[in-house]
């Protein structure tokens, strides 16, 4: 689709390394935006000291640096500002670039289908083994239940006591 020239297959690789291309599109525009912001930074005799060292060249600090311009201008009103007739033409290309969104957005509705499906299926075995748990803790709470109706109750407990009472007095009878 998109074919290096080949004026840059004759350069070697280190030549490539330190002369990159861009690798988006930049209008004209923009690059007149780019050159205009471009400042120079002259240094003239520049040495490093304190603020004391300045004072003791009599406050000629004026004359070693030359003072960077910043631009006042907001970024974001200039993102705002977007010519229309400044945009590229893809020409020839964009047939292509169109067939190839087309297969992106089938590929991706093919995976959002599939990931749907996944879903689902995963959602069905959570389901049964939540139920297969409910089924489990009902059983215990069945056989629970059961356990409390022939739970032994304190009139019981009584009865037997003095049963047992009775049974060890007639055991524990000695004569001698």
């Amino acid at each position: 689709m998109f074919k290096a020239d080949a004026q840059q297959d004759q350069h070697s690789r280190i030549y490539r390394a330190l002369n990159p291309q861009q690798l988006w599109y930049e209008s004209r525009r923009d690059k007149e935006e780019q050159e205009e912001e471009k400042q120079a930074v002259v240094l003239r005799g520049m040495a490093v000291g304190d603020e004391d060292d300045w004072e003791s060249l009599g406050g000629m600090r004026s004359q070693f640096v030359a003072p960077v311009q910043e631009d006042d201008e907001d970024d974001e009103e200039e993102e705002e500002d977007v010519d229309p007739t400044n945009l590229p033409d893809f020409g020839e290309l964009q047939a292509e670039m169109d067939e190839l969104r087309s297969r992106r957005a089938a590929a991706a509705d093919e995976h959002r289908k599939k990931l749907r499906q996944q879903f689902e299926e995963q959602r069905q075995k959570e389901l049964a083994e939540m139920e297969a748990e409910l089924a489990r803790i009902a059983e215990k709470e069945a056989e629970i239940q059961a356990n409390l109706e022939t739970r032994v109750t304190e009139d019981d407990v009584r009865e037997c006591q003095q049963r047992l009472e009775k049974e060890m007095a007639d055991c524990f009878k000695f004569t001698w």
